[in-house]
This record gives structure tokens, C-alpha cells and sequence, in this order.
């Protein structure tokens, strides 16, 4: 894969996971957070963390799910995978460790984390067959 075929695949990836993640954070999960975990939330969210999360968390997708898939479908199932064990560290430890961490909070992220991140490795998978 060259640099440019690779940076065309991570932006088309990073296109697709700001709008999906900007549509669960801003309007169908936002209650469900205000709900259960509002009084933990900051009122200015640290966008540089943020920033590096989303940089980071697409370099790994094109790793463990994009880059030795021979399918679309390979891929998506990988990125699947990659999603429910990545939310799950994040969590499931809270939910181990924070007084007032809901179990439904838990189900929630483990699913968006297994669905947006089998949607950008196929994105991911499908640009780079391109």
C-alpha cells in the first residue's frame, strides 16, 4: 500500500467515523449519557484527547482489521471484534472501578464500538481496493 493510497483510505475512515460518532454522541446516545453518567461529564471536553483518540483509533482499524482482511466482510467482522474489545477495556473498567457506572451505558457503548467500527474497516477495506 502506498503512503497516498493509504492517506485516502484514513480520510475517507475518518470522514465516516466523525459523521457517525457526531450523530450517536450529539443525538441518539446524548440522554442516554446525560441519564446515567451526566454527573461524570465535563462541561469542556478536552478536544486534543479527543483528537487523538480518533487519529490513533483509525491507525489501529486499518491494523488489526484492514490490513491482512482478503474480504470485505473479513474485515468488517475484524473491525467488529476490534470495536467490542476497545470500548469494552474503556467500559468495562469503569464499570469495575466507578461508583456509578451503569450497565446499560456498558451494553450501549459495546455495540456502537462493534457497529462504527466494522462500518469504517469496510469503508477502510473498500478504499484500499480502489
Amino acid at each position: 500500500m502506498t503512503i497516498i493510497s493509504f492517506l485516502k483510505m484514513y480520510l475517507g475512515m475518518l470522514v465516516v467515523f466523525l459523521a457517525l460518532d457526531a450523530v450517536w454522541l450529539g443525538l441518539v446516545a446524548k440522554n442516554m449519557y446525560q441519564k446515567g453518567i451526566g454527573h461524570l461529564m465535563t462541561e469542556n471536553i478536552v478536544w486534543a484527547a479527543a483528537g487523538v483518540f480518533y487519529l490513533l483509533y483509525l491507525v489501529g482499524i486499518w491494523y488489526f482489521a484492514i490490513r491482512s482482511s482478503e474480504s470485505l466482510l473479513q474485515s468488517m467482522a475484524n473491525g467488529a471484534a476490534l470495536g467490542v474489545l476497545c470500548y469494552a477495556t474503556y467500559d468495562l473498567t469503569n464499570w469495575a472501578t466507578l461508583r456509578e457506572w451503569p450497565a446499560y451505558i456498558v451494553a450501549g457503548d459495546l455495540l456502537w464500538g462493534a457497529f462504527i467500527t466494522a462500518v469504517c474497516a469496510g469503508v477502510g477495506y473498500f478504499i484500499s481496493q480502489m
